[in-house]
């Protein structure tokens, strides 16, 4: 009965290979995708094998997105205007993002009250996991001071104190909807860069289409008391 077991377990032996003499069988590579912190990644299935031993599943690159100073205003306040302008520090490398066309501008100065206005897609692509701001910091960012020099509204006419957020995937406070107008201090995330649906907002990022082009206006607080 011993000698039947041992010639058994030979016999197990022989035919079913062990783990580690499976051979690893992967599909196909797909695209890199984004930059990511220096870095783009692409990927492959594996179709045949142990998944513990066969890890070769990725290959990466190293790339960097292009990159702007911030915004920094050229002379000064003249008949009511001033320009502002911001400068590119580096291209983009191996497929990194394209920096925003905007880098002029000419702002209201000097009058009361100011109003002055950005669209929401003018701020960095959403996979460079730019940081999330409030339609208040945009408009300091975008024109100088600090947010509570401002009020936002979506309107050029009349302030409603709400601003466009883009959103992470879809909202989950109900409104499936990209862009809805929030209050000037939404905020959720630090990062507009995360998993969950509506996990993250922002006043000021490139992300969805039908954002894009959505324009909130920045009046001058201290006009408007």
């Amino acid at each position: 009965m011993r000698i039947l077991y041992f010639m058994v377990m030979l016999l197990i032996m022989v035919i079913v290979p062990s783990q580690a003499n499976i051979k690893c069988i992967y599909g196909t590579y797909g695209d890199y995708g984004y930059c990511r912190g220096g870095v783009k990644t692409k990927y492959r299935p594996l179709v045949g094998g142990d998944p513990v031993t066969c890890t070769e599943l990725t290959r990466t690159q190293p790339c960097q997105d292009c990159q702007l100073t911030d915004w920094y205003n050229v002379g000064g306040c003249v008949d009511g205007h001033q320009r502002r302008r911001r400068d590119k520090l580096n291209d983009p490398v191996n497929g990194g993002a394209k920096c925003s066309l905007v880098r002029d501008r000419v702002i209201t100065c000097g009058g009361s009250p100011n109003i002055n206005a950005y669209s929401v897609g003018e701020g960095r692509f959403w996979y460079t996991s730019p940081p999330a701001m409030t339609c208040l910091e945009a408009c300091a960012y975008n024109f100088g001071g600090v947010p509570s020099d401002y009020r936002c509204s979506t309107r050029s006419d009349v302030i409603t104190d709400l601003g466009y957020y883009d959103h992470m995937y879809l909202d989950t406070d109900g409104d499936n909807t990209y862009c809805p107008q929030r209050v000037p201090e939404m905020r959720r995330e630090p990062i507009y860069n995360c998993d969950d649906e509506g996990c993250s907002v922002s006043a000021y990022v490139n992300d969805h289409r039908g954002c894009v082009d959505k324009v909130n206006y920045c009046w001058s607080n201290v006009a408007t008391h």
